[in-house]
């Protein structure tokens, strides 16, 4: 599995489904992305004690370490549920891909891909969030 976030996971979903699905009623964790044949693998998965940030901590940690292949710095997108927000964000170490001010950039760009009710719909916003990143200047200041 590990070897799955090494080759896709730079598009992660990171999730807990809190009702128990094994005989001692524990929730299940896992990271899922899509492999080249765009079906879903999974990159970590278990049973938990609870849908906690530190559970979410633990995961992510858990990747960093222990998949050399792809450092967390390399995600570049990591979708959750309402629990997966931007103070989770900052907590799992990721704000400085995934940053206050990118989230604040792209806020409205997002809601549109999330809310469209079609594939242009979603297509154009997504075409929009891209143009706005590229006209932003670099941290270098190029």
């Amino acid at each position: 599995m590990r070897d799955n976030f090494e080759r896709f996971g730079r598009y992660s979903a990171l999730d807990m489904m809190k009702r128990g699905i094994n005989t001692i009623l524990w929730p299940y964790v896992a990271v899922s992305m899509y492999n080249e044949l765009r079906k879903i693998c999974m990159g970590c998965e278990g049973i938990v004690s609870g849908e906690k940030k530190q559970t979410y901590k633990f995961v992510s940690v858990f990747l960093g370490k222990y998949t050399p292949g792809r450092p967390l710095s390399e995600v570049s997108i990591v979708a959750g549920d309402e629990f997966f927000n931007q103070e989770m964000i900052e907590y799992l170490g990721l704000g400085k891909k995934f940053g206050v001010t990118g989230h604040n950039l792209l806020k409205n760009h997002l809601a549109i891909m999330i809310r469209a009710g079609t594939e242009e719909d979603f297509n154009k916003a997504a075409i929009s969030a891209c143009t706005l990143i590229l006209s932003q200047c670099s941290v270098d200041g190029a």
